[in-house]
């Protein structure tokens, strides 16, 4: 679940002749980076005296001899491209030339290699060396690892730079799908860390932490046709019962679903000495079931051969296995209950797939509300998902804080709020 980007308007007064300077022709806005700082600046003037509250980039400017308007977004456009940059070339064989090359992170089950040299039996498997390759299956059997290079037939060997597999034998149709072990990453936080860092931005260490502390998922990437790096963290995050966006410092973030905490994270309480207006604008009906799919088969089997039974056909040919959790009643007593699609997930084991479960289970499976509230708080106690207390007329409970507009240096917070 992706968090909306950082956005904002800021606006200052210029005079005739700072503004000829500051918008000159050779002076570029558009893409820079921008800080808010706050507090007592020191008599020397230093900027390591203020609190850094505010960080992202300059998205586009308005101005005439008075005034300028500089609309700003977040680093989250750094992550607006192709996941995969390193491509196959020209020359390369005509069904793979132009495409992107694959590349594994993590544990990964049932891939489909990329033949790159049709006279030799090569298959690409990963740009990035992996550990190690635990199976390989062509038309569903299992072929084995040759005691040394070249293989014979019916069996497959690893090169040295650990990317690639040669096969000693012709495929005769069959499919050829690879489990693999790639870079090693440490959970849903290490995967996410790993993507984040690609892009050249930077991590709130803490955030990620806490998700592999709470539960160190085993979890896996493939990836082999264009895909933006944008839902390649969507894939990450949200199939591991996580959320994730860029911090207003410009940090990229994520946390588990959770409900809102018994103890708030924010210290003010939303009463009736800071709230100008609230207002019930969405009553979300719960969840009866809900089904998450761990061990995804990146590409599923077609091809097999005679010798496979129906079992195997099936566990191969379908796009992973599942856990489900679902209580009839619900339905029942809440007619506009919600069955949730299927949830696919880059976890492995099913251990990990059923904590995956209770986590939506939990959020999910009780009718929930989102609130609308502007409310005068210091912007600074504001963080994304933190539990915020309300008490105010109908509204007694504690709040996650899903949306923020925060007015810097003056004026009331716009919040959204669910629980």
């Amino acid at each position: 679940m992706r968090a909306l980007a950082n956005q904002g308007t800021i606006e200052f007064r210029l005079d005739d002749a700072f503004s000829v300077e500051i918008f000159a022709d050779d002076v570029h806005w558009i893409g820079r980076n921008f800080r808010v700082y706050e507090g007592l600046q020191s008599p020397d003037g230093y900027v390591d005296d203020l609190d850094l509250i505010y960080e992202g980039r300059i998205t586009d400017v308005n101005h005439d001899t008075t005034r300028a308007t500089v609309r700003t977004g977040d680093a989250s456009v750094d992550l607006d491209i192709p996941f995969v940059s390193e491509m196959y070339p020209d020359d390369a064989l005509a069904s793979i030339a132009g495409k992107p090359r694959p590349e594994i992170l993590g544990t990964v089950t049932c891939i489909e290699p990329v033949l790159s040299d049709a006279a030799n039996l090569i298959y690409d498997v990963s740009t990035v060396p992996v550990n190690y390759i635990s199976e390989v299956r062509v038309g569903g059997i299992p072929w084995e690892p040759g005691l040394a290079p070249p293989p014979g037939e019916g069996e497959w060997d690893i090169d040295p730079q650990a990317t690639q597999i040669a096969l000693g034998s012709a495929t005769l149709g069959g499919d050829v799908r690879c489990d693999v072990e790639g870079l090693a990453v440490s959970g849903t936080g290490g995967l996410g860390r790993v993507v984040f860092a690609s892009r050249g931005l930077q991590i709130d260490e803490a955030a990620l932490s806490a998700i592999d502390n709470t539960r160190p998922f085993v979890v896996g990437y493939y990836a082999k046709d264009p895909v933006n790096t944008l839902d390649v963290l969507d894939d990450i995050f949200t199939g591991t019962a996580c959320w994730w966006g860029v911090s207003q410092l410009g940090l990229g973030m994520a946390g588990l679903v959770l409900p809102p905490a018994e103890v708030p994270d924010v210290p003010t309480v939303l009463d009736s000495t800071n709230i100008l207006s609230i207002e019930l604008s969405q009553m979300l009906p719960p969840a009866w079931r809900i089904r998450v799919e761990y061990e995804r088969h990146w590409q599923v089997e077609g091809q097999f051969f005679d010798a496979i039974d129906e079992d195997q056909k099936q566990r191969w040919s379908a796009a992973g296995l599942v856990v489900t959790r679902q209580d009839e009643s619900i339905k029942i007593a809440e007619p506009r209950a919600i069955d949730v699609p299927t949830v696919r997930s880059v976890a492995v084991t099913a251990a990990d797939a059923d904590f995956i479960a209770d986590l939506f289970w939990n959020a999910w499976s009780v009718r929930r509300e989102i609130l609308d509230v502007r409310a005068w708080v210091d912007p600074r106690e504001i963080n994304l998902y933190d539990t915020i207390s309300v008490n105010y007329m109908m509204f007694q409970k504690n709040y996650r804080i899903i949306s923020a507009v925060r007015s810097i240096g003056g004026g009331p917070a716009q919040l959204q709020l669910w629980g």
